[in-house]
């Protein structure tokens, strides 16, 4: 009789602390494996060509962005951050610097054999502000060898906005 007394006080603890019982794995699931360290922000669509993003404060939201493959997207970046950010895709010759409140828009070609397209802040890498434009999940995106990806036909289409908060 004392385990199930035991449980229901460290339940009852938890949900003191504001600590959810099941925790969240929604914000946490990413749909393509990125090296280093990912701050994830959620999952967006492409719709009618065209994406929004915003550059926050040491991450992207949307941090995946699902789109159709040999698309030519139109990605408009917005720094809603107290910070200096840059959106730049290397493969593509994107490098745009955003200070704060400034937008720009930028055409972003997803590769018509599926592979992701990765970017990232070249200031903030580091501390996990990364992104992906995809078109199936599972699929690993690597700086160095892109050629061994392999993603799956299993989706994620949720809109997960993220939680909580990065430390800074």
């Amino acid at each position: 009789m004392r385990k199930p007394l035991v449980i229901i006080a460290a339940i009852a603890a938890a949900g003191a602390l504001g600590v959810p019982a099941v925790a969240s794995t929604a914000a946490k699931k990413k749909p393509v494996k990125l090296e280093g360290d990912v701050v994830n922000k959620g999952i967006g669509k492409v719709v009618d060509g065209a994406v929004e993003i915003d550059a926050d404060d040491f991450f992207f939201k949307k941090t995946f962005i699902k789109g159709t493959a040999g698309e030519t997207v139109s990605v408009t970046v917005e720094n809603t951050g107290d910070v200096e950010h840059t959106f730049t895709i290397e493969d593509q010759d994107i490098d745009e610097n955003l200070a704060v409140g400034d937008s720009v828009t930028v055409q972003v070609e997803i590769a018509a054999n599926g592979k992701p397209v990765t970017g990232f802040c070249r200031l903030h890498r580091g501390s996990g502000m990364q992104f992906a434009f995809f078109t199936k999940s599972g699929g690993k995106a690597s700086s160095e060898d892109r050629s061994k990806e392999q993603p799956d036909d299993t989706t994620d289409d949720s809109d997960d906005s993220g939680g909580g908060s990065f430390g800074y």
